[in-house]
């Protein structure tokens, strides 16, 4: 819902233009600005499953600290 509101996918596309580290959650499928953010050459996505659900709060923190 709030791919369709032009004022929040202008505040996404600033952030993400921006030098700030963003830890996001992005929908498995979609056009628009959810295909936007996985084109982009910065982004690093991570897949969560039922396996690795519960390691990934660690590794976003290690990530994150090494940035």
């Amino acid at each position: 819902m709030e791919c369709l509101s032009p004022g929040f996918v202008a505040a996404v596309r600033k952030l993400l233009d921006s030098s700030a580290m963003v830890v996001a959650t992005v929908a498995l499928r979609g056009d628009g600005l959810i295909a936007e953010v996985k084109r982009r050459p910065d982004s690093e996505i991570w897949t969560v499953t039922r396996e690795n659900r519960d390691d990934l709060p660690g590794r976003v923190l290690a990530w994150l600290r090494s940035a």
